[in-house]
């Protein structure tokens, strides 16, 4: 399995980056989804980058995947069809994602 350890952003545009939780050197805090909004359209793109670990450590891999009391499935809201749309799941106090899929298609 993986975990994230660092999320970067990068736009060179200048002030694409501005007010988006995004320090000077480019860092998303850990504590915020790894994600910048606004990046779109002609001349405005930003790139983001999840850097991950591999959890070797096969009891470190089952804290981090694996619900600590029961199960919950939690699906996220259909996003939008626009450029840059998200759907976001919470998961509650006391679990952790054990499964993630994602569906793509009919975005236009």
């Amino acid at each position: 399995g993986y975990q994230q350890i660092l999320c970067n952003a990068h736009s060179p545009f200048l002030g694409q980056l501005t007010n988006k939780n995004v320090n000077s050197k480019g860092i998303i805090p850990s504590d915020n989804a790894c994600t910048v909004t606004g990046c779109h359209g002609h001349g405005r793109h930003c790139d983001v980058t999840a850097v991950c670990k591999i959890l070797e450590d096969s009891q470190q891999y089952k804290a981090a995947v694996c619900p600590t009391s029961g199960t919950m499935e939690v699906v996220g809201l259909n996003s939008g069809p626009a450029d840059e749309a998200q759907s976001i799941a919470s998961c509650p106090d006391g679990y952790v994602v054990s499964h993630c899929e994602v569906q793509t298609g009919l975005v236009h």
